[in-house]
C-alpha cells in the first residue's frame, strides 16, 4: 500500500480492515463517500484491482454501479481504462467508446480468455455477456491490425480457454476489412478453425464448442450470425485464393462431423443455417480437392491443430499413407 493509500485507509477505518479494503463496507457506504474516493486515481485502480481479483464475491452489476460515482477524469485516464481491460468488462459501460482503443480491447479479450475462467462459477459466461453488450461496436473489430493481436492470443499460444463463446463471437463481430485482407482472412479463419477442433479447452467436461453458464448448455451457433459470417466470406475479396478455399473446405469438414453430447443432431439450434453454411464451406469453388493435394493436407497440418485426427481423416486414403505427409504430421 502507498502512502496516499494509507492514509486513506487512516481517514476511513471503516471501509478498511486494515490496509486493505473491505470491498462490501465500500460499496455500501455513502454516496459522498464514493465520490469522494472514486476521484483518487490510486484509490480508483485499487478497487478496480480488488473488484477482479479480490477474494470477496460480489456480483458485477453493483461493483459497476459503485464505479459509475467515478470522477470525469478518472473515467478518461488511459491507466484506469488499461486497468479495466484487465477486469470484467461491465466497467466499460462508464467509459466513452471513442476512448478505447485497439490495446485496450485485445487486452480485454486476453483477460477473458486466460482469467475469466477463474472469476468463479458461472462468471466466466457474465464476463463473456458483458463483453458482448459493452465492446461489440468497437471500431477496432474492423481494423486489420486487431488480427495481430488475436493471433498472439490465439495463434501458437493455445489458451486453455476460459470456457466462454468469445472466440466465435469475435468472428461474428469482425468487420469486413478483416475479410479482405487475405492474411487476416487466414488468420481468423485458423482460429475458428483450431476452436472447433478443440484447441481452446476448458474444464467442463464437454466439446469445446459447447458452453456451461452454471445452469444451461448452448452451442456455439447461439453466438454468431450464420448467414452474416456467410455473406461476409462470399463478399471477401481474396475468397478465390487457393489457401483460403482450402481453410474454407476442411472448415466445412469439421464443422459436418461435428457431434454434441446434449443435443440431438436436429436439435442443434440453426441447424438448417449451419447446413447451408456447411454447404457453401464445401463447393470448392476453384475446383482445388484439397483432401487429395499433398500440397493443401501439408498447409492444413502446418496449422498445428492439437487434434490432427481432423486432418488425417480430411485427407484421401492415398494421401493418409503418403510418407511425406506422414513425416509432416510426425514433426508436429
Amino acid at each position: 500500500m502507498n502512502k496516499e493509500l494509507k492514509a486513506i485507509s487512516l481517514l476511513h477505518p471503516n471501509i478498511f480492515n486494515g490496509d486493505d479494503l473491505d470491498l462490501d463496507e465500500f460499496i455500501n457506504s455513502s454516496n459522498k463517500t464514493k465520490t469522494q474516493l472514486l476521484s483518487n486515481k490510486n484509490f480508483a485502480l485499487n478497487y478496480l484491482k480488488l473488484a477482479t481479483h479480490g477474494e470477496t464475491y460480489i456480483e458485477a452489476d453493483y461493483k459497476s454501479q459503485t464505479f459509475a460515482f467515478s470522477s470525469d477524469e478518472i473515467l478518461a485516464d488511459e491507466d484506469i481504462i488499461l486497468a479495466i481491460s484487465n477486469s470484467d468488462p461491465v466497467f466499460f459501460k462508464h467509459i466513452n467508446s471513442s476512448l478505447i482503443t485497439l490495446e485496450v480491447l485485445v487486452n480485454s479479450i486476453k483477460f477473458l480468455e486466460y482469467r475469466a475462467s477463474n472469476q468463479g462459477y458461472g462468471e466466466h459466461m457474465d464476463c463473456y455477456s458483458n463483453f458482448s453488450k459493452y465492446l461489440s461496436n468497437n471500431q477496432s473489430l474492423n481494423d486489420v491490425a486487431l488480427i495481430d493481436g488475436l493471433d498472439n492470443i490465439y495463434g501458437s499460444s493455445k489458451p486453455e480457454g476460459s470456457g466462454t463463446p468469445l472466440w466465435v463471437k469475435i468472428i461474428d463481430l469482425c468487420g469486413q476489412a478483416i475479410f479482405n485482407d487475405h492474411e487476416s482472412f487466414k488468420k481468423i479463419l485458423m482460429i475458428f478453425i483450431k476452436g472447433q477442433c478443440g484447441d481452446y479447452e476448458h474444464d467442463y467436461e464437454m466439446q469445446n464448442y459447447e458452453f456451461w453458464n452454471g445452469e444451461t448448455v448452448s452451442f456455439w451457433t447461439e453466438y454468431i450470425d450464420l448467414s452474416r459470417f456467410q455473406k461476409k466470406i462470399s463478399d471477401s475479396s481474396v475468397l478465390l485464393q487457393d489457401d483460403i478455399q482450402t481453410l474454407l473446405c476442411f472448415l466445412g469438414f469439421v464443422l459436418e462431423n461435428q457431434f454434441s453430447e446434449y443435443f440431438a443432431l436436429d436439435e442443434i439450434p440453426e441447424k438448417d443455417k449451419l447446413d447451408t453454411l456447411i454447404d457453401f464451406l464445401k463447393s470448392d469453388h476453384n475446383n482445388l480437392a484439397p483432401q487429395n493435394s499433398k500440397k493443401c493436407i501439408i498447409q492444413l497440418l502446418n496449422l498445428n491443430i492439437q487434434e490432427n485426427d481432423f486432418v488425417h481423416a480430411f485427407a484421401s486414403e492415398e494421401l493418409q499413407e503418403d510418407p511425406d505427409i506422414i513425416e509432416a504430421a510426425n514433426k508436429l
